[in-house]
C-alpha cells in the first residue's frame, strides 16, 4: 500500500521510511497507502517527503488528512479517486481478480477489510485448500462462514493468523476454540454453536450499521473497479437470512448453553477399546454397499474396529467410503436403540504428507488413520498432531521395515506420553503371509515387541484367522487384524464372534 500502490518502488529508500514513520505515529499502514495513493493521483503529493509531511499533519489531527482518504477526497473534490467501502480503505487484495474478497470487502460492517473474511487464503494461499478466485459460484456461503468465524476469532480476542493453522476445511471449523472456551467456562460450547453465536454478533453488527445509516446501498466496490456484486450480494442475503439486506430484530436472541458436567472428558478412541478386540480389515474390490455389508455383519459379531483397507479407499476414496461405513453402523445401531461404539480405522499408509493425509481422512470422519513406521518421524509426528488437536489416533504400521523391533523401540522412546493417541502394528503383509506363513507364527516376535512397548496398544496383522488368533493374544497382542478370513467367509458374523471368543478365552482363560 506505501509502495507501488503509492507510487513508490524502492524499498529502503522509500517504502521502509514511509512504514517505519507510520509505526512511530501509531498510523494504520493500509490507510495511509490509501491515503497517499489518492493524493498522489489528486496531484497534492508528488515526492517522499510531501508524502511524509501528509502522514504527520494526519497524526497530529490536521484536517483534512486526519479525517481520512474519503474524507479528504471530498474536500478536494475528488470522491472518485477514493478507494473504499463505508469509508475504510480498501488492502492491497485487487478485488478485480478475486470475487471471494470482493464480496467480503462489500459485505464487511466495518467496511474495505480483509480480516473480516480473509477469502485470499483459500483463493491464492491454497489454504486450506484451493478455490478458483475467478469464480462466483460458492463465494457466498464461504464468505459468510469464514465471516461468522472470524467473528468469534475477534470476540475472544484470538489472533487470526491462528486461523492459518486451525481451519482445515472449507467449513472454517472452529472445534479448537470450542474446546478451549468449554474447558475454560464449563459451558459445552461446539462448531456449531460458536458459528451460530458468530452469525448472531454479524447480525448484531449490520442492525447497528442501518441504525446509523449505513444501509444495503453501501454493500458496493468503487465504480472504478468494474465489479458486478448484485448475483453474490443476493445469495449472500439470502444465507444470512436479510430480508432486502437487513435482518429482523426478532433474530437476535440469546440461547442458554449447557453446562458440563463435573469429571467429563473427551476420551481417544483408543482409550474407547476394550482389548482383546478384533479389527476387521475390508481390504477388498469391491463396490461400497458390499463392503459395508461385511462391515456390518463383522460388527454385528462383535468387531468394534472397522477398518476402510487400502484397497478400498484408493477405488472408492476416503469422501465416499469412510462416511458409509459410518452411516451404516449409525443407522443399525439407532434402529435398535444401541449405543454406536465402532471405531472406523482408515488404513491410509501415510508416509508423505503425514498432516494433510491424516486430515483427509479425519474429516470424513474416520476415528484412527494408519500411518508407516518405515517413514520419516516428522511424518509421523504430523500425523499424531493432527489427532490430537481433533481427539482421534494414529496407528503407526511396522510392515516393511528391515529390524521393526528396533524400529518399535526408537519410536516408544520417542512417542513416550503418547498412549492415548498412538498405538503400534506389527504386520506382515499379504504378499508375504500368502508366500510364506502368517505372522502368528512369530510368537517370540510379538512377545518382544509387547515388552519394548508397554503402555501402548499393540494389534499384530498378518493371516490371522481362526485357531491362530488366540495364539496372537496369548503371545500379547491387545488388537488381532483379521481380513480375508472374516470378509471371504461364508457367515462373517459368525466368524468375527469365534475368533472374538477365542481370543478372550486366550486372554482371559
Amino acid at each position: 500500500m506505501l509502495g507501488p500502490n503509492s507510487g513508490f518502488f524502492k524499498f529502503k529508500e522509500e517504502i521502509f521510511p514511509l512504514s517505519e514513520l507510520c509505526d512511530e505515529l501509531g498510523i494504520d499502514t493500509i490507510s495511509a497507502g490509501g491515503l497517499i495513493a489518492m493524493l498522489r493521483e489528486a496531484g497534492v503529493v508528488g515526492n517522499l517527503e510531501e508524502a511524509k509531511r501528509v502522514l504527520i499533519k494526519a497524526a497530529r489531527g490536521e484536517e483534512p488528512y486526519s479525517r481520512g482518504t474519503l474524507y479528504t477526497a471530498r474536500k478536494l473534490g475528488k470522491e472518485g479517486l477514493a478507494m473504499h467501502v463505508k469509508g475504510l480503505d480498501i488492502p492491497a487484495y485487487n478485488p478485480k481478480g478475486a470475487k471471494g474478497i470482493a464480496l467480503a470487502y462489500a459485505t464487511s460492517n466495518r467496511g474495505g477489510c480483509h480480516l473480516r473474511a480473509y477469502t485470499i487464503s483459500f483463493e491464492f494461499l491454497n489454504n486450506p485448500e484451493f478455490v478458483d478466485p475467478t469464480v462466483e459460484e460458492g463465494k457466498a456461503l464461504l464468505v459468510k462462514r469464514m465471516q461468522d468465524a472470524f467473528a468469534i476469532f475477534d470476540s475472544a480476542i484470538i489472533c487470526k493468523y491462528y486461523s492459518l493453522a486451525l481451519f482445515t476445511s472449507l467449513n472454517f471449523e472452529l472445534d479448537d476454540i470450542a474446546k478451549a472456551l468449554s474447558a475454560a467456562s464449563g459451558i459445552r460450547y461446539s462448531n456449531e454453536d460458536l458459528h451460530e453465536i458468530g452469525a448472531k454478533i454479524y447480525d448484531v453488527e449490520r442492525l447497528f450499521n442501518v441504525k446509523a445509516g449505513i444501509g444495503v446501498d453501501q454493500d458496493r466496490l468503487p465504480d472504478r473497479f468494474g465489479v458486478d456484486l448484485s448475483r453474490m450480494l443476493n445469495e449472500y442475503y439470502s444465507l444470512r437470512g436479510w430480508v432486502n439486506g437487513i435482518p429482523s430484530e426478532d433474530r437476535i436472541s440469546i440461547r442458554k448453553f449447557e453446562r458440563y458436567k463435573l469429571g467429563e472428558i473427551v476420551l481417544s478412541p483408543l482409550k474407547k477399546i476394550g482389548v482383546p478386540q478384533v479389527q476387521v480389515a475390508l481390504d477388498l474390490d469391491a463396490d461400497i454397499n458390499t463392503i459395508c455389508k461385511i462391515a456390518l455383519e463383522s460388527y454385528k459379531g462383535g468387531a468394534r474396529i472397522i477398518e476402510a483397507g487400502t484397497p478400498a479407499l484408493k477405488r472408492h476414496g476416503a469422501d465416499k467410503l469412510i462416511p458409509a461405513l459410518r452411516k451404516t453402523i449409525e443407522d443399525y445401531c439407532r434402529t435398535r436403540g444401541r449405543k454406536y461404539d465402532a471405531i472406523i480405522v482408515a488404513d491410509m499408509k501415510v508416509m508423505d504428507v503425514g498432516n494433510l493425509e491424516a486430515r483427509i481422512a479425519f474429516r470424513a470422519g474416520a476415528d484412527a488413520v494408519v500411518v508407516l513406521g518405515i517413514g520419516s518421524d516428522n511424518k509421523i509426528r504430523e500425523a499424531l498432531s493432527e489427532a490430537i488437536r481433533r481427539d482421534r489416533a494414529i496407528i503407526v504400521d511396522l510392515i516393511q521395515v528391515e529390524d521393526p523391533l528396533w524400529r518399535l523401540e526408537d519410536l516408544v522412546k520417542k512417542m513416550r506420553g503418547m498412549e492415548d493417541w498412538i498405538a503400534f502394528c506389527l504386520h506382515k503383509g499379504i504378499s508375504e503371509h500368502i508366500r510364506s506363513r502368517g505372522i502368528y507364527r512369530d510368537e517370540d516376535l510379538i512377545k518382544t515387541a509387547r515388552r519394548i512397548a508397554e503402555g501402548f496398544i499393540l494389534s499384530v496383522a498378518g493371516g490371522i484367522k481362526e485357531g491362530t488368533a488366540g495364539k496372537v493374544v496369548a503371545s500379547g497382542a491387545d488388537i488381532c487384524v483379521v481380513g480375508s478370513a472374516i470378509y471371504n467367509s461364508k457367515d462373517p458374523k459368525e466368524t468375527t464372534k469365534r475368533i472374538l471368543e477365542e481370543m478372550k478365552r486366550a486372554r482371559f482363560g
